[in-house]
């Protein structure tokens, strides 16, 4: 579920002005940042991203660091003339202060007014502060509390700025007790989002038997996320279609010098991943929401003391 804003570009005596760049977007508001691209990956062009314009087709991912559980979606519709602004639902209460404002900014800049499309009410710059977004988050809250009765599901998973956020009937039961359930909601989300851990990345192999393994890996003394039970992430699914993973492993690496050195990290053994887990100390992790952990850095000889337990 989401919410999308519509503000038309400003007409000129020829057409429409020109679409703003990713840089003169992220600059109507405080402290905004892109989270569709990782800027530490090999080959990214930070130049060309910045100078380029607001897509048309697809997306870009805005919010402000250490503050965003899901940011907001921007883009361009060329076929309206109008940049479109999608705030899912449930989002964490920042998330909508931070896109109204920008909506605001931007409504200001171009002269036109926002309209959304739940009930294609128009709002000016000054009116759109008042949205009530707290009435979405709980509508959505409360919807996902009676999917998880009917539909007897496990899990309900929101895909934040950085990473999923697994929500259980439990964790939906305690925010819809609190005094302030959309507070408590915005703390459990945007509290999984911005963690000094290493995410760890599924990977996938094919055997010589045809058999799908996934792959996770764990490194000496790296404070890592992984899910509790592992299972194929949502930017992996058409990879993979309707073949199924037959064996989920974890690779575990040494550090054999210096640390900064990618070359003295060696993988020194492959166990069973629900193994791994089934032997991890109580003490070493801890639930950041229904399916993550944080591992809390291993030694080498603890690794490998697990590791025998899972022969």
């Amino acid at each position: 579920m989401s919410v999308v804003f519509s503000i038309k570009n400003k007409k000129k005596l020829l057409g429409y002005a020109s679409v703003l760049s990713v840089e003169e977007a992220l600059g109507l508001a405080p402290n905004l940042a892109q989270f569709s691209f990782d800027e530490d990956e090999k080959g990214f062009n930070a130049q060309a991203f910045y100078s380029s314009k607001i897509p048309y087709e697809g997306c870009i991912v805005i919010g402000v660091k250490g503050v965003s559980g899901r940011g907001f979606e921007l883009n361009y519709n060329e076929g309206e003339k109008s940049y479109e602004v999608r705030v899912l639902t449930p989002s964490a209460r920042t998330d909508w202060q931070i896109a109204l404002e920008f909506m605001s900014n931007l409504a200001a800049r171009l002269g036109s007014p926002i309209v959304a499309d739940t009930d294609e009410q128009s709002y000016d710059s000054q009116a759109i502060l008042k949205f009530d977004y707290e009435r979405d988050i709980m509508f959505e809250l409360q919807a996902t509390k009676n999917d998880f009765e009917k539909n007897k599901t496990d899990t309900y998973i929101n895909y934040g700025i950085t990473r999923p956020f697994v929500m259980n009937l439990a964790m939906i039961d305690e925010i819809l007790a609190d005094a302030d359930p959309v507070g408590k909601y915005s703390q459990m989300l945007v509290s999984t989002q911005h963690l000094d851990a290493y995410a760890a990345h599924q990977q996938f192999f094919e055997n010589e038997a045809g058999e799908i393994l996934g792959l996770y890996v764990l490194s000496q003394g790296l404070d890592t996320l992984l899910p509790f039970e592992p299972y194929i992430e949502y930017e992996n699914l058409e990879i993979l279609g309707d073949r199924k993973v037959a064996k989920w492993q974890l690779s575990l690496v040494a550090v054999d010098g210096d640390d900064q050195n990618e070359e003295s990290y060696k993988p020194f053994a492959d166990v069973p991943y629900k193994k791994f887990m089934a032997n991890l100390p109580q003490d070493k992790y801890r639930f950041i929401d229904a399916t993550y952990i944080e591992i809390k850095g291993l030694s080498k000889q603890e690794m490998e003391q697990i590791a025998a337990k899972c022969e």
